[in-house]
């Protein structure tokens, strides 16, 4: 068919047929002097051949090889962000031609993840403009979301995430996706994967704040026919249940799951699993990263053998506790349970039913209400919170940023994505805690660390990925804390100091309380030598 590809080529009813192709355009490309062009204009050709209707089955199992996207990496990569802009018009071409074809069967093998149609061709090149559009120019994708809503529609069996998450960047994203999901629909089981695609993206637990997918579900749903054109049953899976993580299981499906992860895990790790020749990852990782989820599964196995009720109930709370938080999802759940059927409007309607219990329920780390306003300076009240609450234990509860996200329902914390700065919420919670005098008198001692000694326990739930080797500085100690001193009659030391550089001002005012200065180099050594003599 083209140099690039095996001689003699492969059968396409052969299940390696497409690990096959795969190897051989890596190889191939290897040796070009543009792998990157060499890599289109392949794919050019086969989009030629397809529309033509020549070599139906070869051409369909090659451009699945070709759409995994190995083309993607190190020096063809490199080539590629030189070469797309000029080459990905022709093949958007083709597949804005593809509108006047049908979804035939083609015969040949068929991966989980294809129709065995002429979509899985549609598919393919979609996915080849996906992974050779380079930021900023989003052109390429952008083609092709407008051409989505009318392709799915011939071929509603389009699934692929990075096909489905094109639709973002239509310049009328909630309407393109609002006419997906109908298609998808009215297609019956033919476009029920695609659908659960974006149900996923939509308003699934892992669907973030900033994504414009989770945005735009609040407008997409009232898009949404009224009444949905889908099975009642399969609505409630599609659209809650599993989205949600709340599907309907037992202990032994699970841990038959959990047992087959292990398996291809445990593969993994032997180096006896099949890994694609384009890995970027070396073997010893592959096999560490196997056998940390090798240990994961085992822990769930554990788990679910001893309180599977107990892991439901996880996770149910974990479905109620993203309604409460995630207001996109709120929104686009109430206007769900309008417009779907009686089975799935029962089951939105008891989550929504439990979150509003929930926000009703009192928290362990509730905003003191009326705020402390004793402390004018928030940088050394931290210090003190950090000697009171981490060292001595005597401020209770201790803060753990689990715990007070998991009962915060004004917005969606989550650690990964806003634990990069100081968490707004935990420090409006910190600034408004009393400290009892009692509690006070107990301080002798302060420290602040610069987080090169470990950093401070407080931190951990404030600042959760503070990081002075990226050039974070803790919160400062400033002037402010002159009126504060007060507040610790028994204060005789504070060490680290040094890393709020103070002023004049507040070191007169410590030299005048009789409070001793430590750097934090000096307290450190000489914490890890007294810890070593307590060892003795």
């Amino acid at each position: 068919m083209t140099r690039l590809l095996p001689e003699p080529f492969p059968d396409p009813n052969d299940p390696a047929c497409i690990d096959q192709i795969e190897s051989r355009i890596v190889e191939q490309l290897k040796r070009e002097e543009e792998p990157g062009a060499a890599y289109l204009d392949l794919v050019q050709k086969l989009a030629d051949r397809a529309l033509g209707g020549i070599d139906l089955p070869q051409t369909r199992v090659a451009l699945l090889a070709l759409a995994r996207g190995y083309g993607n990496e190190g020096r063809c990569r490199r080539d590629l962000i030189s070469v797309s802009k000029d080459k990905l018009p022709a093949i958007i071409a083709c597949i804005r031609r593809m509108k006047e074809e049908t979804d035939r069967a083609i015969p040949g093998h068929r991966p989980r993840y294809s129709t065995g149609t002429f979509g899985d061709i549609v598919e393919a090149l979609a996915e080849v403009v996906w992974r050779t559009t380079f930021y900023p120019d989003n052109s390429g994708k952008e083609a092709v979301a407008e051409l989505l809503p009318d392709l799915v529609t011939i071929f509603p069996g389009l699934s692929s995430n990075l096909v489905m998450i094109m639709l973002a960047d239509h310049p009328r994203c909630d309407e393109a996706i609002a006419k997906v999901m109908t298609s998808q629909m009215k297609a019956g089981k033919a476009g029920q994967k695609g659908l659960t695609t974006l149900a996923h993206s939509l308003f699934s637990l892992y669907a973030t704040r900033d994504d414009p997918m989770f945005k735009a579900a609040p407008k997409v749903m009232k898009l949404l026919p009224d009444p949905l054109p889908i099975d009642d049953k399969e609505a409630r899976r599609i659209f809650v249940e599993e989205p949600l993580g709340i599907e309907p299981t037992t202990a032994a499906e699970e841990i038959a799951r959990c047992r087959e992860y292990i398996k291809w895990s445990r593969a993994e790790a032997e180096g006896t699993a099949p890994i694609r020749p384009n890995s970027l990852l070396p073997p010893s990782l592959v096999a560490s990263s196997a056998q940390d989820r090798i240990a994961g599964y085992e822990a769930q196995i554990a788990r679910l053998e001893t309180d599977f009720e107990g892991w439901v109930r996880e996770k149910r709370d974990a479905a109620v506790l993203r309604l409460v938080v995630a207001k996109p999802a709120l929104r686009s759940y109430e206007t769900l349970a309008k417009k779907a059927g009686p089975l799935t409007r029962a089951l939105i309607e008891s989550l929504l039913a439990e979150g509003a219990a929930k926000e009703s329920r009192p928290r362990t780390f509730a905003i003191p209400s009326p705020p402390d306003t004793a402390f004018r300076d928030f940088g050394f009240k931290l210090l003190v919170i950090e000697e009171l609450m981490f060292v001595q234990d005597v401020l209770i509860p201790k803060l753990d940023l689990n715990t007070f996200a998991r009962e915060h329902t004004e917005r969606h914390i989550d650690r990964e994505t806003d634990g990069y700065d100081v968490i707004p919420e935990i420090r409006k919670y910190l600034e408004a805690l009393p400290i009892a005098p009692d509690a006070l008198a107990l301080v002798t001692r302060l420290h602040q660390s610069s987080g090169m000694d470990g950093g401070a326990g407080v931190y951990d739930a404030l600042w959760p990925f503070f990081d002075p080797g990226c050039g974070d500085e803790p919160i400062a100690v400033t002037d402010q804390a002159v009126h504060d001193l007060a507040l610790v009659p028994n204060l005789s030391k504070i060490s680290g100091l040094e890393n709020s550089q103070p002023g004049p001002k507040l070191l007169t005012a410590l030299a005048a309380k009789g409070v001793v200065l430590i750097d934090e180099e000096t307290a450190t050594f000489r914490k890890n030598r007294d810890d070593r003599k307590a060892s003795w």
